[in-house]
């Protein structure tokens, strides 16, 4: 899931993990040394939006979630049921998306 940070705090596609995560040999850079495993994901269409803002509030997929949301935080286990719940409202936003677009909005 992918959670935009900042003014917006909302979520705004999912990803599938497309193998198994490899730890990079002789980690150089900060971001390797900080963040070792590197794995190939691809966004999934169907949950894809195009503007941050269209998409969901984190408190709307899972109360608490944003409380684990913190400075520095790059990632934090969410459970089934949440993910579902995200799809599910990712996918509304799409549609309420594709709707404003057609009519010519822009955020």
């Amino acid at each position: 899931m992918y959670y935009a940070v900042g003014g917006y705090k909302r979520v705004f596609a999912t990803a599938r993990i497309d193998g198994p995560p490899k730890l990079t040999a002789a980690p150089k850079t900060v971001i390797e040394k900080r963040w070792p495993y590197v794995a190939k994901a691809s966004l999934r269409p169907s949950t894809k939006l195009q503007y941050v803002s269209s998409g969901p509030e984190l408190a709307q997929i899972g109360p608490g979630l944003q409380d684990q949301v913190g400075h520095g935080v790059s990632h934090f286990e969410i459970g089934r049921t949440e993910f579902e719940r995200a799809v599910k409202l990712l996918q509304l936003a799409q549609l309420e998306e594709a709707k404003k677009l057609k009519k010519g909005w822009s955020p």
